[in-house]
């Protein structure tokens, strides 16, 4: 059973793969994957997307420094819309009142030994569910016992940098956002306006609207962004993969205007 674990930044990054490797050891059916196991050539993209997917557990790895991280936001919206995912977040010198409220909805887990051993039970009950063996309780808490130590310890060598940059340019983010929702509707072959519901439109819309809000440091409410339909649409149209998603221009920008309306601040 697949394993998605997210990260963004050099602290999430490092926990994610002794993370990784520690699960591999103490429930060895199981098959975490985090971005850098990309095979040096494949579309990085399609990739993620396809794992995204695949996965039945996610976890996301939340430090000081990734807590508002786009990219996190974006990964834990797309596995959460997987039937019977379990999600959950990895809070590293961070607390659950930390955590925005769009991650709050999932289980917080905290890096210290009872909780960890609560996520592993959760994942080998996943891995029942799923079809596969799982193993017995006594079982995966022997396994634990004895490799929480060497786990923890490594965990003592996480970078202390909490100010790292984001790992993907705000440019980089939006298309691989964009190439990502298309893939998880069954590739681009297949959008042609149809496969896409109302709902997700609007939902890829409100996204942009947003990013436009944040790029031009406007107050994000239908009050301030009223008059700002025709620059949103000419924002969203510098991205190639919106207009294979959006075929008609009219109708993408009456539903900009719709969408707008609707904003209430935040």
């Amino acid at each position: 059973m697949k394993i998605f674990i997210s990260w963004s930044g050099e602290q999430s990054k490092f926990i994610a793969k002794i993370l990784s490797e520690w699960i591999e050891q103490v429930i060895q059916i199981a098959e975490p994957w985090i971005s850098t196991d990309i095979e040096k050539g494949k579309r990085w993209n399609a990739e993620i997307a396809g794992k995204l997917e695949e996965s039945k557990v996610g976890i996301f790895i939340m430090t000081p420094s990734n807590l508002s991280s786009e990219w996190v936001h974006f990964e834990a919206g797309a596995i959460s819309k997987t039937q019977d995912a379990y999600v959950c977040t990895l809070l590293y010198k961070v607390h659950t009142t930390d955590v925005s409220s769009a991650l709050s909805q999932f289980q917080a887990t905290r890096l210290e030994k009872r909780e960890m051993l609560t996520l592993l039970k959760q994942i080998n009950v996943q891995i029942g569910q799923n079809g596969s063996k799982s193993l017995k309780e006594k079982q995966i808490e022997n396994i634990f016992d004895s490799l929480w130590p060497e786990f923890e310890e490594k965990l003592k060598s996480v970078p202390e940098s909490e100010n790292e940059p984001e790992i993907r340019t705000e440019k980089e983010l939006m298309e691989e956002s964009l190439n990502i929702l298309r893939y998880l509707k069954n590739s681009a072959e297949s959008i042609g306006g149809t496969t896409l519901s109302e709902d997700d439109m609007n939902e890829i819309v409100d996204w942009w609207i947003e990013k436009y809000a944040g790029t031009n440091k406007i107050s994000h409410n239908s009050h301030d962004l009223k008059n700002h339909e025709s620059e949103i649409y000419d924002f969203m149209m510098k991205f190639p993969e919106i207009k294979k998603i959006f075929q008609s221009s009219g109708k993408l920008k009456n539903r900009i205007k719709n969408q707008t309306n609707l904003l209430l601040p935040f």
